[in-house]
């Protein structure tokens, strides 16, 4: 009797153990199953779509934009150069003209920067050797200009005729005539305007190709030169402080 009551007592602790283990179990496998299904499609979320990352999690945030330097045609070198505040320039010689190419960052939207060099009077106070520019005739998209300018003690003026593609670019070419200095023989270029995808930062090109005759290309190159470092801190200003 004594044997049975044992043997009955270790099968009822067996039974007891395989129940509470089989619960233990069972609630561990639905919590795995739950935290399965809420990562990888819970209600209302398809499989497979992205999971929104806990709030405050480190290193969980999406990656700053950066420039795309193959479509801006720049160098890693050439766009350290640009964040530092400086310009990126190029001379060549083109027949007889000097062509000039310098670019710079501005922090603006190309439409602000456009607005700014696309009105004749405000480029007045960007150029520091231009003295008068003002509009002679206008139509949908252009623009022909009379420019009088002053380098040192010699002057010039000239006639342009500009042409606007908003926010993207302005471009001009010389307007032969009354109004056009005959030292001049060549004027044409434009300016640039390229989102860079870095932030607010738009890539600013000049280009410009000019011959005056009499006038040795290392001293128009000096000219063009002395202007630029006035002429990107006057646009910058400008533009940054709006």
């Amino acid at each position: 009797m004594r044997r049975m009551g044992l043997r009955r007592l270790l099968w009822v602790v067996l039974a007891t153990n395989l129940v509470t283990n089989t619960i233990l179990l069972g609630g561990l496998g639905y919590m795995f199953f739950e935290s399965y299904r809420t990562q990888d499609g819970g209600p209302g979320q398809a499989y497979g779509d992205p999971v929104d990352p806990p709030a405050g999690e480190p290193g969980t945030s999406e990656p700053a934009a950066g420039p795309d330097l193959v479509a801006l045609r720049l160098s890693p070198a050439e766009w350290e150069k640009l964040k530092s505040g400086e310009a990126v320039r190029e001379t060549s010689r083109a027949g007889d003209s000097v062509t000039m190419r310098a670019r710079f960052l501005v922090e603006a939207e190309p439409g602000a920067i456009y607005s700014v060099l696309a009105d004749p009077r405000q480029l007045v106070e960007i150029y520091d050797d231009l003295e008068k520019a003002e509009v002679r005739q206008a139509g949908e998209g252009w623009q022909v200009v009379y420019f009088e300018g002053r380098s040192g003690i010699s002057s010039i003026e000239y006639t342009l005729r500009r042409e606007y593609a908003e926010g993207k670019s302005i471009t001009w070419k010389l307007a032969p005539g009354p109004g056009t200095s005959r030292m001049l023989t060549a004027c044409a270029g434009g300016w640039f305007f390229t989102p860079t995808g870095a932030g607010h930062l738009t890539l600013v090109e000049y280009r410009n190709a000019i011959a005056i005759s009499g006038l040795p290309d290392f001293l128009l190159e000096k000219l063009i030169d002395n202007n630029l470092p006035h002429v990107m801190k006057a646009v910058r200003e400008r533009v940054e402080r709006r």
